[in-house]
Protein backbone atom coordinates (compact mmCIF):
# COMPACT_ATOMS: atom_id res chain seq x y z
CA UNK A 1 0.00 0.00 0.00
CA UNK A 2 1.35 3.35 -0.99
CA UNK A 3 1.45 6.08 1.40
CA UNK A 4 -1.58 7.82 -0.06
CA UNK A 5 -3.54 4.88 0.12
CA UNK A 6 -2.48 4.62 3.88
CA UNK A 7 -3.51 8.34 3.97
CA UNK A 8 -7.34 7.64 2.66
CA UNK A 9 -7.80 4.95 4.96
CA UNK A 10 -6.88 6.75 8.26
CA UNK A 11 -9.31 10.12 6.90
CA UNK A 12 -11.89 8.00 5.46
CA UNK A 13 -11.76 4.38 6.01
CA UNK A 14 -14.37 2.52 8.69
CA UNK A 15 -13.16 2.75 12.17
CA UNK A 16 -14.60 0.34 15.19
CA UNK A 17 -17.66 2.71 16.18
CA UNK A 18 -16.98 4.63 19.71
CA UNK A 19 -19.11 6.72 21.83
CA UNK A 20 -18.21 10.01 23.06
CA UNK A 21 -19.91 12.84 25.67
CA UNK A 22 -23.17 13.18 25.25
CA UNK A 23 -23.76 16.14 27.32
CA UNK A 24 -24.16 19.54 25.87
CA UNK A 25 -21.22 21.51 25.06
CA UNK A 26 -22.11 23.42 28.29
CA UNK A 27 -22.33 20.45 30.59
CA UNK A 28 -19.17 18.96 29.18
CA UNK A 29 -17.65 22.05 30.05
CA UNK A 30 -18.78 21.60 33.75
CA UNK A 31 -17.53 18.60 33.43
CA UNK A 32 -14.19 18.54 32.23
CA UNK A 33 -13.96 21.67 34.59
CA UNK A 34 -14.83 19.62 37.72
CA UNK A 35 -12.78 16.09 37.05
CA UNK A 36 -9.19 18.22 36.17
CA UNK A 37 -9.85 21.75 37.25
CA UNK A 38 -7.32 24.28 35.85
CA UNK A 39 -6.02 22.26 33.10
CA UNK A 40 -6.91 23.53 29.62
CA UNK A 41 -9.48 21.71 27.55
CA UNK A 42 -11.03 21.75 24.17
CA UNK A 43 -14.35 20.36 22.50
CA UNK A 44 -14.06 18.31 19.43
CA UNK A 45 -16.74 17.03 17.25
CA UNK A 46 -15.99 14.25 13.98
CA UNK A 47 -13.43 12.80 16.05
CA UNK A 48 -11.17 9.53 15.75
CA UNK A 49 -8.85 7.93 18.01
CA UNK A 50 -5.82 6.52 16.51
CA UNK A 51 -3.70 4.22 18.02
CA UNK A 52 -0.55 4.38 16.48
CA UNK A 53 1.83 1.24 15.31
CA UNK A 54 5.48 2.80 16.02
CA UNK A 55 9.39 0.96 15.56
CA UNK A 56 9.95 -0.86 19.14
CA UNK A 57 12.64 2.43 20.01
CA UNK A 58 10.02 5.06 19.27
CA UNK A 59 7.04 3.09 21.59
CA UNK A 60 9.91 2.76 24.38
CA UNK A 61 10.05 6.64 24.34
CA UNK A 62 6.72 7.27 24.62
CA UNK A 63 5.85 4.53 27.28
CA UNK A 64 9.14 5.49 29.17
CA UNK A 65 7.44 9.79 29.04
CA UNK A 66 4.14 8.04 31.28
CA UNK A 67 2.21 8.19 27.31
CA UNK A 68 0.35 5.98 24.84
CA UNK A 69 1.06 5.45 21.20
CA UNK A 70 -2.51 7.10 20.60
CA UNK A 71 -3.61 10.41 19.42
CA UNK A 72 -7.00 12.27 18.60
CA UNK A 73 -7.80 13.25 15.68
CA UNK A 74 -10.51 15.64 14.68
CA UNK A 75 -12.61 17.52 11.88
CA UNK A 76 -14.00 19.71 14.09
CA UNK A 77 -12.94 21.67 17.36
CA UNK A 78 -16.60 23.14 18.90
CA UNK A 79 -14.22 25.19 21.70
CA UNK A 80 -10.59 25.61 23.20
CA UNK A 81 -10.37 26.81 25.99
CA UNK A 82 -6.72 28.70 25.82
CA UNK A 83 -8.35 29.79 21.95
CA UNK A 84 -5.35 27.83 20.61
CA UNK A 85 -7.31 26.12 17.65
CA UNK A 86 -10.52 28.31 15.88
CA UNK A 87 -13.61 26.74 16.00
CA UNK A 88 -14.45 24.74 12.96
CA UNK A 89 -11.16 24.22 13.11
CA UNK A 90 -9.04 20.57 12.88
CA UNK A 91 -6.63 19.25 15.67
CA UNK A 92 -4.24 16.52 16.00
CA UNK A 93 -3.86 16.12 19.96
CA UNK A 94 -0.77 15.20 21.49
CA UNK A 95 -0.39 11.93 23.17
CA UNK A 96 -2.80 9.88 25.40
CA UNK A 97 -1.63 10.35 28.85
CA UNK A 98 -5.21 9.03 30.48
CA UNK A 99 -8.95 8.16 29.17
CA UNK A 100 -11.78 9.06 31.53
CA UNK A 101 -14.76 6.86 30.28
CA UNK A 102 -17.74 9.26 28.72
CA UNK A 103 -15.40 11.29 26.58
CA UNK A 104 -12.01 12.61 28.23
CA UNK A 105 -9.00 12.24 26.22
CA UNK A 106 -6.07 14.17 28.36
CA UNK A 107 -2.65 14.73 27.25
CA UNK A 108 0.35 16.20 28.97
CA UNK A 109 -0.96 20.03 27.96
CA UNK A 110 -4.69 19.71 27.08
CA UNK A 111 -8.40 17.52 28.00
CA UNK A 112 -9.58 16.44 24.60
CA UNK A 113 -13.77 16.18 25.41
CA UNK A 114 -14.57 13.56 22.59
CA UNK A 115 -18.19 15.06 21.87
CA UNK A 116 -20.87 12.64 20.25
CA UNK A 117 -20.03 9.60 18.37
CA UNK A 118 -16.39 8.83 16.82
CA UNK A 119 -14.23 5.82 15.99
CA UNK A 120 -11.22 4.27 16.54
CA UNK A 121 -8.73 3.17 14.12
CA UNK A 122 -4.86 2.01 13.93
CA UNK A 123 -2.62 3.59 11.62
CA UNK A 124 1.21 4.15 11.22
CA UNK A 125 2.28 7.03 13.31
CA UNK A 126 3.97 8.55 10.25
CA UNK A 127 1.09 8.16 8.33
CA UNK A 128 -0.72 10.29 11.22
CA UNK A 129 1.84 12.96 11.49
CA UNK A 130 2.29 13.44 7.72
CA UNK A 131 -0.33 14.85 6.72
CA UNK A 132 -0.39 18.01 8.74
Amino acid sequence: MDKFEKIGLFLYGIGEPMAGCELTDAEAIAWVQQIFPGKPYCLVRKWRWMDLEAPESVRQEIEGSGAALAVIFADTVVLDSRWRFSPGSWVRSTYLVSYTEGGLFETANTVYVLMGDGCRKTAEIDTVFSIF
